[in-house]
């Protein structure tokens, strides 16, 4: 995903870039979900700029089980699920088990519905609901979210998060 914040005019834009998307190298894995794994960050925001030509000025990336950690450790979300979300999978930890409707959502069930794929939407109907996701998560933080909660989630952002954005930034942005 790739945002733009405008923070004059208080709009923050968010594009989602398919996976498959195909990126012009000589290598075996062309397409831009290989670009973190090839060359690690720098290789991933060269490729979004030879692809939006906007080269992003501060990164994150965050592990999957921050994203649980992070969503618990707000005590959920409130989500309006879609449809019915249904993979089996034989390893228990990977099986996605959703209902549709408005329900708070623990990290491990959103975790399942952001991963979720069984729809003929393909991967634009996930990015599509991912985004509304963080949509939901932003609402909660800056309508919910403390000073005081900073100092539990310091921790899990040294644990899980990698971002080149300078923790002053981080609290101007959230202001």
């Amino acid at each position: 995903m790739l945002a733009s914040v405008d923070t004059e005019a208080d709009i923050v834009n968010v594009i989602s870039i398919p996976r498959d998307t195909m990126v012009d190298i000589e290598e075996r894995n062309m397409k831009i979900n290989g670009a973190y794994g090839r060359d690690g960050i720098e290789e991933l925001c060269r490729e979004v700029q030879d692809i939006t030509d906007i080269y992003p000025d501060f990164y994150c990336v965050v592990n999957v089980a921050s994203f649980v950690k992070i969503v618990d450790l707000f005590g959920g979300v409130e989500f309006e699920v879609p449809y019915d979300m249904y993979h089996p999978d034989a390893d228990s930890q990977y099986t996605i088990n959703l209902r549709k409707g408005l329900q708070t959502l623990d990290g491990k069930k959103a975790l399942q519905m952001v991963r979720y794929r069984g729809t003929n939407q393909n991967d634009f109907g996930r990015m599509q609901l991912q985004r509304d996701f963080l949509v939901a998560i932003a609402k909660k933080v800056l309508n919910n979210f403390s000073l005081s909660q900073v100092t539990e989630l310091i921790p899990i952002i040294n644990e899980s998060i990698k971002t080149n954005m300078p923790v002053k930034d981080m609290l101007w942005f959230y202001q």
